[in-house]
């Protein structure tokens, strides 16, 4: 999974990847033919812990395709607000017998983030609920517990000002064989024959200076997808160019809404590219 948008060669389209549905659209993969095994072919770490496991979502997306493949067929519960998740946790752990594992998601700070910025009260307030339940958590657990929070990123704010909107119709689009995918800092662009000195160009005089252009060559030779070469899928869902925004600047791709559906809000606060602010994420162990 490259990014929030992942190009998928099997219905050769873009997908919005997690929520398992076509961009353009919003069709469901499953009905569109593809599999979670396809979508994701790599065996989810849940499928590696050896004590009993247990996995805790948010009630909306407890069920999701995503959700499902990474339990690996183990057992999972949907809650509806972190103290009732929390409390759940302190009862199995009350009543267990021998070595358990048990996984919470909580995505509030992140949602608060993407709607209100990082520094918002409504931020504050969710990080301060997180911190009661953690601390309420640690008091009523027996002591053999080990406790881990940590995070899958962190989050920087942007303005308008800081934001390149793509046009379907725009110089840059034309150029393309197909819409762009990845995620606002770090987007994918797949080229039509013969259009690779215009697209540079047009990149430079709309971009430059504020996103780097690599082939995904250069990208893969920098190390930016991890060590190694990447799979021949990962390689068909990437395209010709990776742009990587140099701070806080991000690229939006202004999707045509089928039947004047109204477009999604735009997030004030984003995640995907290379400055610390995002890459750098707690790890506390209590």
């Amino acid at each position: 999974m490259l990014g929030w948008f992942l190009y998928l060669p099997e219905v050769d389209a873009v997908t919005t990847i997690l929520p398992f549905i076509r961009r353009s659209d919003g069709t469901s993969l499953t009905e569109l033919g593809v599999t979670p095994e396809r979508a994701f072919p790599l065996r989810p770490m849940m499928s590696l812990i050896q004590s009993e496991s247990l996995s805790l979502f948010p009630d909306d997306i407890a069920g999701s395709v995503f959700s499902t493949y990474c339990i690996a067929g183990t057992p999972r519960r949907g809650y509806s607000d972190l103290k009732c998740a929390a409390d759940e946790v302190i009862t199995r752990l009350e009543e267990a017998g021998e070595p358990t594992f048990t996984y919470l998601y909580w995505p509030k700070i992140d949602g608060i983030c993407h709607e209100h910025k990082t520094g918002h009260n409504e931020t504050t307030s969710a990080i301060r609920e997180l911190g009661r339940e953690l601390h309420r958590l640690s008091m009523n657990v027996p002591e053999a517990t080990r406790i881990v929070v940590t995070a899958d990123h962190g989050l920087l704010d942007v303005n308008e000002s800081q934001t390149i909107w793509i046009e379907p119709g725009d110089a840059i689009a034309s150029c393309l064989s197909r819409e762009p995918s990845g995620d606002s800092r770090v987007m994918y662009f797949s080229l039509r024959d013969g259009q690779e000195a215009r697209f540079r160009v047009e990149f430079a005089r709309r971009c430059g200076g504020r996103f780097v252009l690599l082939t995904t060559e250069e990208a893969v030779g920098l190390g930016l997808f991890g060590p190694g070469m990447p799979s021949s899928q990962t390689r068909e869902r990437l395209g010709d160019f990776v742009a990587v925004s140099l701070g806080a600047d991000v690229m939006r791709f202004r999707y045509p809404r089928p039947n004047a559906a109204p477009p999604p809000k735009t997030q004030v606060s984003n995640h995907s590219g290379l400055t610390a602010e995002e890459m750098r994420i707690p790890l506390i162990l209590i």
